[in-house]
């Protein structure tokens, strides 16, 4: 996930930009797919805006189904 330039036709786009200890991060395409978890990553500065640090043990990010088999 990143914060690139939109060339168009993502299935889904964090930004991070939520609070510390949000639990849902909210999708900005028009699908509106959110994401949340229950052992979230710590919000932190990234190179384009805010980041998430994920400590490599547990963090997880629970995604709807954003791929159409069609």
């Amino acid at each position: 996930v990143s914060d690139q330039a939109n060339w168009g036709g993502e299935a889904i786009q964090l930004h991070f930009e939520e609070p510390s200890g949000a639990t849902i991060f909210h999708d900005s395409t028009p699908e509106e797919n959110h994401s949340t978890c229950t052992n979230c990553p710590i919000i932190t500065t990234g190179f384009y805006g805010q980041g998430a640090h994920f400590d490599g043990v547990n963090d997880a990010l629970t995604m709807p189904n954003v791929l159409n088999p069609i």
